[in-house]
């Protein structure tokens, strides 16, 4: 799935709303299998890869250990799991949580043949700087505030 991803947390702590933008970044979402021989067992592994018509490189974001998908909904997706990051020589894991943005369809037949004609692919200007975080629901209507009055319309 071709996806914007918001990390929430850094180094284990809540970024800021007014910062997750900055941290947006966009690529290839995969959710795998694969043995951790730290933890001696199998884990669900989520990584966002870059989009490349090249040689698959390094991941966009630091991988998610034993990931779990806890939201999905349309085109979001929320996905937990265990970051491993090296903090001054030691490895730690830190809780971690992506807020994803599956692309508009029209956004992936565009990557598809871009790649497929062998050319590389950039984001477009209109989705730079955006946040995987879908926008709040609208607050609700309180009828006491109408005065019991349908807020539909003439209904």
């Amino acid at each position: 799935m071709f996806c914007l991803a918001t990390p929430l947390f850094r180094r284990g702590r809540k970024l800021p709303t007014s910062r997750l933008g900055a941290s947006t970044k966009y690529g290839l979402f995969r959710l795998t299998e694969q043995f951790d021989p730290d933890s001696h067992r199998t884990l669900r592994v989520a990584r966002l890869m870059p989009i490349s018509s090249s040689e698959p490189a390094k991941e966009v974001l630091m991988p998610l250990w034993d990931a779990t998908v806890i939201y999905a909904n349309r085109r979001y997706w929320t996905v937990t799991g265990i970051e491993r990051e090296e903090i001054e020589g030691t490895e730690v894991s830190l809780r971690q949580t992506w807020a994803l943005a599956e692309f508009p369809p029209e956004v992936c037949d565009d990557i598809e043949s871009e790649l497929l004609a062998g050319r590389e692919w950039s984001l477009p200007v209109t989705m730079l700087g955006r946040s995987a975080v879908p926008a709040p629901p609208p607050k609700p209507i309180d009828p006491r505030e109408t005065g019991g009055k349908s807020t539909l319309g003439g209904r």
